[in-house]
C-alpha cells in the first residue's frame, strides 16, 4: 500500500519526524517496508529551520529532533503493564557538519542507560569538522512492566534531557 513514493514519505515523516513543521525530509530512502519480517530502516537527508540560536560570539545548535518514548509515560493510576505495539530497536546516525570559521566549544556528555528491559545510549562526538550525534534505544520485550514504572519515568526523563541537549560554537 505504500509503494508510491508520497505515501512512503509520508510515513517516513510520521515515523522521524511526527510532522514536525521545522523539520524537512529529502533523498529518503527505506528497506522494504511490506516485509514486517526484517528491521524498518530509513536513510535521508533533512534540514532543519528554527534549531540555531546565537547570543554573543556563541551559536547553539540542537541536531537531535527524536522525542522519543515520550508519549510513553505510564498515568499514576495505571495498575497494568504498559504494552506496547512491537519491539523496539532504533539506532540513529546524525553528522552535523562545522561551518567554516566555527570551532566546537561544547558537546553534550554521554549518557548510557542500561536495563534490563531497556538500553538507552547517546554520545555526541567530534571527528575533523563533523559532530557526530549516535542514539541507540533498545527494547525488546515489547512492554514496561508495572514494577519498573519509577526507573521507566526517570530514565525518560533523562533521556528527554539529552534531546534538548545543545552544541555550541564559537567563531
Amino acid at each position: 500500500a505504500f509503494e508510491e513514493s508520497d505515501k512512503r514519505d509520508e510515513l517516513v515523516q510520521r515515523i522521524v519526524g511526527s510532522y514536525d513543521k521545522n523539520l524537512t525530509l529529502s533523498n529518503v530512502k527505506t528497506s522494504d517496508i511490506t516485509d514486517r519480517e526484517k528491521p524498518l530502516k530509513f536513510d535521508y537527508d533533512f534540514e532543519m529551520n528554527n534549531r540555531v540560536t546565537s547570543a554573543g560570539n556563541e551559536t547553539y545548535i540542537s541536531i537531535d529532533f527524536n522525542n522519543d518514548f515520550e508519549d510513553m509515560i505510564p498515568d499514576e493510576k495505571r495498575l497494568n503493564d504498559y504494552m506496547l505495539d512491537e519491539k523496539i530497536s532504533r539506532s540513529y546516525t546524525t553528522e552535523f557538519e562545522v561551518p567554516k570559521g566555527f570551532k566546537v566549544k561544547y558537546l553534550p556528555e554521554s549518557l548510557s542507560i542500561n536495563k534490563p528491559d531497556y538500553k538507552f545510549e547517546v554520545s555526541y562526538k567530534q571527528t575533523g569538522n563533523k559532530v557526530v550525534l549516535t542514539k541507540k534505544l533498545l527494547m525488546d520485550k515489547g512492554r514496561i512492566k508495572k514494577s519498573i514504572f519509577a526507573d521507566w519515568k526517570k530514565d525518560v526523563k533523562q533521556l528527554k534531557k539529552m534531546n534538548a541537549e545543545q552544541i555550541v560554537l564559537t567563531k
